[in-house]
């Protein structure tokens, strides 16, 4: 096989720029494809969907410091939330191991229970809250007149303040990505999760409100896709073209 390649080079050796050009947008193509539905994703979580209240297992972050905080509350919130929590979970509480092989049922055990607590009323009380540090999103959902409709995302807020160690800002992007492959999400480090989750928040908190935001979001989808058809076009162009000139001369 790499005789072959060595000799499809030394063949093309007038044409092999337009050769590299073709394997090189060739290989961008590839990478734009995942990232094509990497970015549907993406948008139509942040704008379209109601909102990424429900907890999912991935936004669990730190299930041993969770159990603790639980299994023995530090703090009034704590001490609340976890009256709030069934007593089939409450008496698991006391003798589940926080780590091990049943750590995963148990996460998604916590996160439904979370999932019950957001539903509502609400767990706000400002003296129970007073130790906590409210984000300004947080402190700007509180500031509107409560909705019924309101309650599971403020909810959330305030569960994700009360324990930012142990809970997740926001349904994660990678928990989203179903697109992309296992092995390569793996490859990405967890500070870009981090980060990407970071951004998805930020934009969230505006851009609902913004119309020009929503069409400029909206327009990532087209955009990405035309890059997409635009590159697999020149690869296809640049290879076809010089293996054109490459059997042409043979010929002669």
């Amino acid at each position: 096989m790499i005789s072959f390649l060595f000799k499809i080079w030394g063949l093309a050796k007038p044409y092999r720029g337009r050769l590299l050009w073709g394997v090189l947008t060739g290989i961008i193509a590839g990478f734009l494809e995942p990232l094509v539905i990497a970015v549907f994703t993406f948008v139509f979580q942040l704008i379209f969907s109601p909102g990424n209240t429900a907890f999912v297992v991935d936004d669990i972050k730190d299930v041993p410091a969770l159990t603790v905080r639980l299994r023995q509350p530090p703090d009034e919130v704590s001490k609340y939330l976890v009256s709030r929590i069934s007593p089939e979970t409450r008496q698991k509480l006391s003798s589940h191991p926080e780590s091990g092989s049943g750590t995963n049922l148990w996460r998604s055990s916590l996160a439904a229970e979370l999932n019950l607590i957001i539903l509502g009323p609400s767990v706000y009380d400002p003296a129970r809250f007073a130790g906590v540090n409210l984000s300004p999103e947080t402190r700007q959902a509180l500031a509107q007149p409560p909705q019924p409709e309101g309650i599971m995302s403020l909810n959330r807020l305030l569960l994700q303040d009360a324990w930012p160690r142990e809970l997740r800002k926001g349904a994660s992007v990678r928990s989203q990505v179903k697109g992309v492959p296992r092995f390569v999400q793996d490859r990405v480090p967890q500070s870009v999760w981090d980060w990407l989750d970071s951004a998805r928040n930020a934009l969230a908190s505006g851009a609902k409100t913004h119309a020009w935001a929503v069409v400029l979001l909206v327009a990532f989808i087209p955009a990405m896709i035309f890059l997409r058809g635009l590159f697999s076009y020149l690869s296809m162009y640049f290879l076809q073209w010089a293996a054109i000139r490459t059997i042409t001369d043979l010929r002669i």
